[in-house]
């Protein structure tokens, strides 16, 4: 199934950016005929340093696996898939697997109320072995080509301008 979708380029963004401050009267009155000017052919190098460089750093910084948080709009990273493997050492992971099996089809309260479990985690999060186990697999897992875009909590609520009235 097709959906419509409209591409918008980076001039159709600076018309819009335009009609945009010729709306805001208080703007506008500001800017004189050569303000007006300059500010066209600002508006244009703004674009293309945009595209140039703020683009370009993001890629980098996304590249080096880094999260981009830009407050109030959006927050922008790779996503990194799930650690495959066992993260203890064999030892622990033989004394997990028959604590599991003398346990199976008790449910989490078998877990939760048993002392034997308990230590074992104690155990576990001690040992030196598990915890460079769970290290290098940190180490082989590589984030992936997809990126997730998280909008803010208000980014799709539209504001209106104050008119000035009023005050």
């Amino acid at each position: 199934m097709k959906t419509n979708t409209n591409i918008v380029g980076k001039e159709e963004l600076i018309k819009r950016i335009i009609e945009s401050i010729k709306a805001d009267k208080d703007l506008s009155k500001q800017l004189k005929k050569e303000d007006w000017q300059r500010f066209l052919a600002s508006a244009r190098i703004l674009v293309r340093a945009a595209e140039e460089h703020f683009l370009r750093i993001i890629k980098e910084a996304l590249n080096r696996g880094e999260e981009i948080v830009i407050k109030d709009f959006f927050t922008i990273k790779r996503q990194i898939p799930k650690a495959k493997g066992s993260k203890r050492c064999d030892k622990h992971e033989k004394e997990i697997e028959t604590f599991r099996r003398a346990n199976k089809g008790k449910g989490i309260q078998a877990y939760a109320k048993s002392e034997t479990f308990k230590k074992l985690t104690r155990e576990i999060r001690k040992c030196s072995n598990c915890k460079s186990k769970k290290q290098q697999i940190a180490k082989t897992v590589k984030p992936t080509t997809r990126i997730t875009l998280r909008t803010s909590k208000n980014f799709w609520t539209l504001t209106k301008k104050p008119t000035g009235k009023g005050k």
